[in-house]
């Protein structure tokens, strides 16, 4: 049975192996579900992190990476969402640019994206995608509204797909974007996993990682994600 989180796992999407770069790996049963946090400053979250090899999630913040096994990177868009104010792209763009100087390669980089904004997503992030390093992975973000068809138009452009959008829509639509990567040979984050019943909900889907804000910023490693891990 495959892990969730990459501690003592050497066959994962990331230093050692992409499992689906590889037809003959699709189906290697080492290959983890890998975990994303926040950091929210925390020694104690750092140490878990660390503990059961989580990486960090990069937002607004840029944060020490060094010690940790992996990262990916948001671009802000729903936090912009969530609080109803325009999207601003500076500090997604520092980022973006900090890791160029200091030479750090994240496993992804979410391109910015509209939440819930299906076509005019998809759109906004074509553009997006053409202003970024070409140095660097970058997934894109489906949502509500896209469908599968117009999506696998333009999916040789990304290394893979992340879903977001509304907890509604992305509980009916997750599987078929899964299968969609899959099919392509690319791995398939889900975002916004911050339960228990939730992990072990994308753990049985086949995602390939998932992510949450909810277990740095409650405090809920313990109760959620160590959880799910002991109970898989």
């Amino acid at each position: 049975m495959r892990r969730i989180g990459n501690i003592n796992t050497i066959c994962f999407d990331g230093n050692y192996c992409n499992p689906y770069s590889k037809s003959e790996c699709q189906k290697c049963n080492n290959k983890c579900m890998k975990v994303y946090s926040v950091d929210a400053g925390r020694k104690s979250d750092r140490l878990i992190m660390k503990k059961h090899g989580f990486g960090l999630m990069l937002s607004s913040i840029w944060r020490d990476i060094s010690k940790l096994p992996y990262f990916c990177m948001d671009n802000q868009a729903f936090g912009a969402y969530k609080n109803n104010i325009p999207y601003d792209p500076s500090r997604f763009l520092n980022n973006v640019k900090k890791c160029v100087e200091r030479n750090k390669t994240p496993d992804f980089i979410i391109v910015p994206d509209i939440v819930a904004g299906g076509y005019d997503s998809l759109k906004f992030s074509l553009n997006w995608l053409k202003k970024l390093p070409k140095r660097f992975k970058y997934y894109l973000a489906v949502q509500d509204g896209m469908e599968i068809d117009e999506v696998e138009k333009h999916l040789d452009k990304f290394s893979g797909i992340f879903i977001g959008g509304t907890m509604k829509w992305k509980k009916q639509t997750a599987k078929d974007w899964i299968n969609l990567a899959h099919k392509y040979i690319m791995p398939c984050h889900i975002g916004r996993v911050g339960t228990k019943k939730d992990i072990i909900w994308a753990y049985e889907l086949g995602a390939d990682s998932i992510d949450s804000t909810s277990w740095a910023r409650n405090n809920t490693y313990e109760k959620h994600l160590i959880g799910a891990i002991l109970n898989e």
